[in-house]
């Protein structure tokens, strides 16, 4: 990045409660404005990278990882 970001930061954030064993389809949009940045000029932006999606019930209990492409 163009300006320097803490190594994880909270994006976007939904709560969804399973029952013990139940499993379920969820599915999450996150918008371009969920990878901006403010850039030095003081301009909201979206850089091209490699994005790491984490998901989980804390930062200390990541269950699923990914990654998104931007160009």
């Amino acid at each position: 990045a163009s300006v320097v970001q803490p190594m994880k930061q909270l994006k976007h954030f939904e709560r969804f409660y399973l029952s013990k064993g139940e499993e379920k389809l969820i599915v999450f949009t996150l918008a371009a404005e969920d990878l901006s940045i403010i850039n030095q000029a003081l301009e909201q932006i979206v850089e091209s990278g490699t994005f790491q999606v984490m998901i989980g019930s804390s930062s200390d209990d990541i269950r699923l990882e990914g990654s998104i492409l931007v160009k």
